[in-house]
């Protein structure tokens, strides 16, 4: 089997489960009965999958996530996942299994606007939901995640007012997660640009932004510490190969050079699924997928 129908199989027991913790639980739960170099490849074709939109790929990558619940599942094995990830040159994966720190601004100090200071947590929240225009600008500071929640379902926000929410600096993480989850403004290309160039944003939040930039866009963060270098290259080779609009516009030199050293570097066919057992057990699963 390949690990393509892996992916689809494990996507179609996914959709089963109506809420995200379950997802993602039953997800962990299918991930580590294979091998580790199993989990290497599966990982890497997940993310190459959502590169190219594929549904069930962008589905179990969401759910996925900040990867916190598969790393205490994985325990002892995640540096011998990472070996193999770094072996065979899946950098996709690699990213997800141990990404660069970021020296990211701490939520410390974070203030509201000085004409709020006076009012508690509960009255922000409240005033979030119904604000006229002008407290309607000065909330849109506000460091709490739980105002800010209220802030995006306010009738009259505009896109304007959440990519400013979004480009504050310094901000509190939690903000940036707020608006992620608001699929509605999520949704919008200079919200996902805010997020992605502001350093309060979580990098498995960027990573899931990531698929949906434009590739000058994708260029850009070469220049940037967040990310590998092997992790972009491999990215921006992805978007090569499947590059098929011959008029758009020639990338400039030093882009080229670097993309073309990760197609160089891009891995061979991955190998057959060295557990076949695993495989089955997702079509047929022995608790009939119940979380237990």
């Amino acid at each position: 089997m390949e690990y393509e129908q892996i992916i689809e199989a494990i996507a179609a027991r996914l959709r089963g489960l109506s809420q995200r913790e379950f997802r993602v639980h039953r997800l962990c739960r299918d991930l580590i009965r294979f091998s580790d170099a199993d989990i290497a490849y599966i990982l890497q074709a997940l993310y190459r999958g959502s590169l190219k939109k594929q549904r069930s790929c962008l589905f179990i990558v969401e759910a996925l996530a900040d990867f916190s619940e598969l790393r205490g599942m994985l325990g002892a094995r995640l540096a011998e996942i990472y070996r193999e990830a770094e072996a065979g040159r899946l950098y996709l994966a690699a990213e997800w299994l141990v990404p660069l720190p970021l020296h990211a601004t701490e939520p410390r100090g974070l203030e509201t606007h000085e004409d709020l200071q006076s009012l508690t947590l509960g009255e922000r929240k409240w005033m979030a939901r119904k604000a006229e225009p002008a407290m309607l600008e000065k909330l849109l500071v506000d460091p709490n995640p739980t105002v800010i929640r209220n802030l995006l379902n306010h009738p009259r926000l505009e896109e304007r007012h959440v990519v400013r929410i979004c480009a504050k600096q310094p901000n509190h993480p939690g903000v940036m997660i707020e608006v992620y989850r608001h699929r509605h403004w999520f949704s919008r290309l200079p919200v996902k640009k805010a997020l992605l160039n502001n350093p309060a944003s979580p990098s498995w939040l960027v990573m899931l932004i990531i698929p949906w930039l434009p590739v000058q866009d994708l260029r850009a963060l070469l220049k940037s510490a967040r990310f590998s270098q092997g992790f972009i290259n491999q990215i921006l080779a992805e978007r090569r190969r499947d590059e098929t609009d011959d008029a758009e516009e020639a990338w400039p030199a030093w882009a080229l050079e670097s993309e073309q050293d990760a197609t160089d570097r891009l891995p061979s066919a991955a190998p057959i699924p060295s557990d076949l057992t695993a495989f089955s057990d997702l079509s047929e699963d022995e608790d009939g997928g119940e979380l237990h």
